[in-house]
Formats: C-alpha cells, sequence, structure tokens
C-alpha cells in the first residue's frame, strides 16, 4: 500500500509540474497566435487591393481602344467605292454603234439549202478582223476540193456576176424574198494546175437566169485574194436592204441540196460579165 502511495503522489507531483510548464509556454504562444492572425487578417484586404488596382488599368486599356470610332471607320471607307462603282458595271454600252445599229435592223434569217455539193468544213469568222484589223470579214468561208459544185442556196435570178481584184470570180443571187446570197473565189484555174485562165462559173449562168435551191452557178476555187489560201467558197448572205448579216447560223441548219441540176447552155459571146469590185469586205 505504501508503494502504491508513493508512485500516486509521484505521478502527481509531474503532472503538477507539466501543466505549469505549459502554462508558461502558453503564455508565449498565445499573443504569438494573436500576431500570426492579426497579421492573415491584413491579407484579403491587400488582395482586394491589388486585384482592384490590376482590374481598373485593365478594363481602362481594353475598353479605350475598342470604343475608339477609328477602328470601324475604315471598312466604311472601303464600302463606300464600291457602291459608286455600279454605273461601270453596265452591260448596255456598245462601243461600236455601228454594230448597235446592225444588231437592231436584224430580219430573222432566210431557210436555205447548203451552197457547196456534198457539205464543207467551215467555222463561224464573221467579223473577224482582215489586213491587219484594217477590215473585217463578212462572211463565211467553207473548205472543200477546188472543182467542187457551187450552189444556189434558194429560189431566184441571179442578178450579178464579177471579177474582182479581191473576190476574183463571184455571183450573186436575189432570192424570190428579196434576200441575196453572194458566192466568191469561184474557180478560175484549168484541171490539175493554178493557171489562173479558166472559168468558175457553172453552164448557162448569166444575169437574169433563173435557178432553184440546188441549181449549179459556179465551182469552188481560189481565185481573187484566196489565191494563196486553200480553196474555198466565201458566202455572203445580204437582207433585202442591203444590210449584211452573218450567214453561219443560216448554214448550220441549212440541209444539203436534195438534187443538184445545170442551167442550159448559153453563147457566152451573148453574156456580160461585169469587171468591178463586189464589195469591199470580201
Amino acid at each position: 500500500m505504501a508503494t502504491a502511495t508513493v508512485k500516486v503522489g509521484i505521478v502527481a507531483a509531474v503532472g503538477i509540474r507539466e501543466r505549469r510548464r505549459f502554462a508558461r509556454k502558453g503564455n508565449v504562444i498565445v499573443p504569438l497566435l494573436a500576431v500570426i492572425v492579426a497579421l492573415l487578417s491584413t491579407l484579403p484586404a491587400a488582395a482586394t487591393e491589388s486585384t482592384t488596382t490590376t482590374t481598373v488599368p485593365d478594363s481602362t486599356t481594353t475598353t479605350t481602344p475598342t470604343s475608339t470610332t477609328t477602328t470601324t471607320l475604315p471598312p466604311t471607307t472601303t464600302t463606300l467605292p464600291q457602291a459608286e462603282e455600279e454605273p461601270a458595271e453596265s452591260p448596255e454600252v456598245v462601243e461600236d454603234p455601228g454594230l448597235l445599229e446592225e444588231a437592231e435592223d436584224l430580219l430573222p434569217l432566210p431557210q436555205i439549202s447548203f451552197p457547196v455539193e456534198g457539205g464543207a468544213r467551215y467555222s463561224d469568222t464573221y467579223n473577224a478582223p482582215r489586213d491587219g484589223g484594217a477590215r473585217l470579214h463578212k462572211g463565211t468561208d467553207l473548205f472543200a476540193s477546188a472543182g467542187t459544185p457551187i450552189v444556189a442556196v434558194a429560189a431566184g435570178r441571179i442578178d450579178r456576176i464579177g471579177v474582182g481584184e479581191k473576190a476574183g470570180q463571184f455571183v450573186s443571187v436575189r432570192h424570190d424574198d428579196g434576200w441575196q446570197s453572194v458566192y466568191v473565189h469561184l474557180n478560175n484555174d484549168s484541171p490539175g494546175t493554178d493557171n489562173g485562165l479558166a472559168s468558175g462559173y457553172g453552164p448557162g449562168v448569166f444575169v437574169g437566169a433563173r435557178v432553184q435551191p440546188g441549181t449549179v452557178i459556179g465551182f469552188l476555187g481560189d481565185s481573187g485574194n484566196a489565191e494563196h489560201t486553200a480553196p474555198h467558197l466565201h458566202f455572203e448572205l445580204r437582207q433585202p436592204d442591203g444590210l449584211q448579216v452573218n450567214p453561219y447560223p443560216a448554214l448550220r441548219s441549212a440541209p444539203l441540196p436534195s438534187s443538184v441540176s445545170l442551167l442550159p447552155t448559153v453563147d457566152y459571146d451573148q453574156v456580160m460579165v461585169e469587171d468591178a469590185e463586189l464589195v469591199s469586205h470580201i
């Protein structure tokens, strides 16, 4: 019992000493904690102040440039000239008044038959420049072998026969409906030669002779200024008022003649051949 009492007394004594030591330490720790708490309480205020300071310049810097009108003015200035350019885009202006007048006066093309027996090679070269742009091509060139028969494209009468420097030997036919077809660069060479000594007119051809579609009026060749080109027929169409038109569309829809016929033979000593230039646009 005595031993147990001694142990209890020792423990109690030790507990009293420990509590006193912690009490002394507490006297130091408590003020330190108070200081730390005070310091920590100031940190949010500092953070708030720094945040306010940061956002104020940021908002001022970013909003000031974006609200400036200088940024939006350039797009407005760019669109204004585009609106002013509208008159220049108008397609109604025609550079050549002559072409406009010709377009306004055009009549529907007549139905014709094809002028070269058996067909020919051709393309649309109407108004193509010739002689370096000094003149325009006023017809369609139909390429085939020299000597191929050339036939009338419509019913009518031969109204002109001639020889010209550019046209060479030519024939024109006045159709019953008033239109006129012209056949240029007829053959002027003897068979197998390029001597320029032959006649390219069909048998029985003379001014006033009556023709039908398919009547032979000449033979394809290279007379006139076609001398140094491949043999071809220069074909023209003219309205009743004399206006030349592009024959290409009419040729595209023209059938080959159903039959080919010759005129009755005549005494050519009785036929006057007009020695004059056909047109200036051959």
